[in-house]
């Protein structure tokens, strides 16, 4: 079935590839308590493995001075969040200050390190990532967190149209169920971005 899906998505024309370019970025997604912790909050899920693979590709990166971007949401009052909200009502509880909006430990984020809070799907909407991506001449987004088939999709459809080439990291990224995560990984892979894995990511950057 999936020789199949990918014959007529050749046949269709989606055959180009994305090259890495001279200035790759962390890009970490929705990374935060409310969604790593199952125990605090519904939209939560055991997401460790991928947390972990995030970690070894932080590692890599400080040390090779590569910049990182962590990005989450988070709301000062719910009406921040207009329809979205009322769409998924269980990120009412992502109100700045809550421990929920705060980045999985696990990460280690250091102070340098821009977390830029949205209020939607996109990790470039009505923030400044773009701005911050072409200021420190970043033209290659390494892309991992959560989940597959929301915020990071729609991190990596925006991420092409303001002409930053993503690069989704399929073990570093997850989703609440493994058919949306097949799935967009898939329709990713056919238009928006290209697909890699932890090692090779940590292969690159060990060159870098």
């Amino acid at each position: 079935m999936k020789q199949e899906l990918q014959q007529i998505y050749k046949d269709a024309g989606f055959t180009g590839m994305l090259p890495i370019g001279k200035k790759p970025g962390i890009l970490v997604i929705d990374f935060q308590i409310g969604f790593t912790d199952p125990s605090k909050s519904p939209l939560a899920s055991d997401f460790s493995s991928e947390v972990v693979q995030t970690t070894r590709i932080l590692k890599k990166a400080r040390d090779k001075k590569i910049p990182i971007f962590f990005v989450g949401v988070g709301y000062n009052n719910i009406r921040e969040g207009g329809i979205f909200i009322r769409k998924i009502p269980s990120l009412q509880q992502f109100i700045i200050g809550s421990p929920l909006v705060e980045l999985d430990p696990r990460l280690e984020r250091r102070p340098d390190e821009p977390f830029l809070i949205k209020k939607y799907a996109s990790a470039f909407a009505g923030t400044s990532l773009a701005s911050l991506l072409a200021s420190e001449g970043v033209d290659t987004l390494f892309v991992t967190g959560v989940t597959t088939s929301g915020c990071v999709r729609a991190s990596v459809v925006d991420a092409i149209q303001y002409g930053f080439a993503p690069f989704v990291v399929s073990d570093a990224v997850g989703d609440r169920a493994d058919a949306p995560h097949e799935s967009n990984l898939f329709d990713m892979a056919s238009k928006y971005g290209e697909i890699t894995n932890t090692e090779n990511v940590l292969s690159y950057l060990s060159e870098f």
